[in-house]
């Protein structure tokens, strides 16, 4: 489920982007224990949180969603999400 979904985040090895359905199938991967989803998720909610934020790939923007799936990702261990959420 991990290679599905990183290749579903950016659309290679034939499939067509689709950032939140891949960050589903990462949580749901993450949720069974997979050891590289559980690595994987903070940085996909990251990333996926900076595209809510700025309306990117095809996403609508919702800064509110971008904030919480930050936080998400921050309490999940991600430093870089950390250090972009708002004080």
């Amino acid at each position: 489920l991990n290679d599905y979904a990183y290749n579903l985040f950016y659309g290679k090895n034939g499939l067509r982007k689709d950032i939140p359905k891949a960050t589903e199938i990462m949580r749901e991967a993450a949720n069974l224990g997979q050891h590289l989803a559980l690595e994987n998720l903070p940085a996909f909610l990251n990333d996926y949180a900076n595209k809510l934020f700025d309306g990117e790939d095809g996403i609508t923007r919702n800064p509110s969603k971008a904030i919480e799936m930050m936080r998400e990702a921050a309490d999940l261990g991600d430093d870089l999400a950390k250090s972009n959420l708002p004080k």
